[in-house]
């Protein structure tokens, strides 16, 4: 099916840009990002957008990041952003009453669970429900949460939930040690900042990844 839309009046204002976005069937797509100037001031945006399916059409985890953060003397603040795979051609709401698309557990003494709409969290279980279609190619989610330590030690073990190919942990390099006995360590900069890069490849489900900190 083909649909059309139209703005007009739009400021070419070199401070702005757009995009649009549309749900379908439970399904919220959007277009590129535009930039308006007073030359170019008439663009098109696609938006494409896919039928549903509740069979899933072989959705993999591509990869992972997670990164640690020393937010105070006692509180560990911890980013998890994870990229699933669509092989199919059809967006993925999935199969169960609760429509989850994907499920991950959060290490133990998590608390102050924050992410977007359609992703949360039980605070007895630990499990992360994500409910968020997965479109046809790559699907990010990210979500954060908050690990106590106490006397500058922290001990982590993130649970794998899924197969994952490649995954990478990042600690700030600015006083604090760190070991693993899962992960491979190396050291990269990014934006200035210097981190310790913990790696691991080819990890499967049931695992745990270890990271024990000491923080200065």
């Amino acid at each position: 099916a083909v649909g059309n839309y139209d703005f007009s009046g739009l400021s070419t204002n070199s401070s702005l840009a757009y995009s649009v976005s549309t749900t379908y069937k439970n399904g919220q797509y959007g277009s590129d990002i535009l930039e308006l100037t007073a030359d170019n001031a008439t663009q098109t945006a696609d938006i494409k957008v896919y039928e549903t399916t509740t069979t899933d059409p072989g959705i993999t985890l591509s990869g992972g990041h997670v990164i640690i953060l020393p937010a105070s003397a006692t509180t560990l603040n911890v980013l998890e952003a994870w990229a699933f795979t669509n092989p199919g051609n059809e967006t993925y709401i999935g199969s169960g009453n609760d429509g989850a698309t994907s499920h991950f557990t959060l290490p133990a003494g998590a608390t102050g669970f924050v992410s977007g709409n359609g992703i949360t969290a039980d605070n007895t279980t630990r499990i992360v429900t994500d409910t968020m279609p997965k479109i046809p190619g790559t699907n990010t989610i990210y979500f954060t949460y908050n690990l106590p330590y106490q006397g500058g030690q922290a001990l982590i073990n993130i649970p794998v939930d899924y197969d994952i190919p490649d995954l990478s942990v990042l600690v700030p390099d600015n006083g604090v040690s760190a070991q693993s006995t899962t992960l491979s360590q190396s050291t990269q900069s990014f934006q200035g900042v210097n981190y310790l890069v913990f790696s691991g490849v080819n990890l499967k489900a049931g695992q745990n990844v270890d990271l024990s900190l000491t923080i200065n």
